[in-house]
């Protein structure tokens, strides 16, 4: 069953969420639904550890007076949890690094970005199979890599 979902200031977590990794998002709400089960007594698991996305899921399912905030947390990790699952399959690290310093002209360290070596590893990206980096991704990085470094290339390297 599919439902509609808005993310915004009226939801508990998202403010504490949107900015963070995936990894830190998961851990944050993992974190927040452990001291909830915790901080509610009267909840039937609420002495038991809950470590496990099917563990919180039981969890949930047993604290029915909870069903409105259960439902946010339960969003929030199914949320987190495909976005996990994306990150990894799609192997979107070293996509996202290359984006972010084509995009930006920094690398993680701070340092300028240097053509010849986005050159290089945007070549080595778009070598990868298709089940290592997508088709859709490689175009993109290819129109970011022509968008921000085309003018610093000579001729031959574009």
């Amino acid at each position: 069953k599919s439902e509609e979902v808005l993310l915004d200031e009226s939801d508990p977590l998202w403010p504490a969420l949107r900015y963070l990794h995936i990894s830190d998002a998961l851990t944050v709400v993992e974190d927040e639904f452990k001291a909830f089960v915790k901080n509610n007594k009267g909840a039937s698991l609420a002495k038991r550890e809950v470590d496990t996305m099917s563990g919180m899921s039981e969890a949930m399912r047993q604290m029915p007076q909870y069903t409105e905030l259960l439902k946010k947390y339960g969003v929030h990790m199914d949320v987190t949890s495909k976005c996990s699952h994306l990150y990894t399959e799609q192997n979107l690290e070293p996509v996202l690094e290359l984006e972010q310093d084509l995009a930006t002209g920094k690398d993680k360290e701070g340092k300028k970005v240097k053509a010849r070596e986005a050159t290089l590893r945007l070549e080595e990206m778009l070598q990868m199979e298709s089940g290592q980096c997508s088709v859709t991704n490689k175009l993109r990085l290819l129109i970011i890599f022509v968008a921000y470094m085309g003018d610093e290339l000579p001729g031959d390297e574009v």
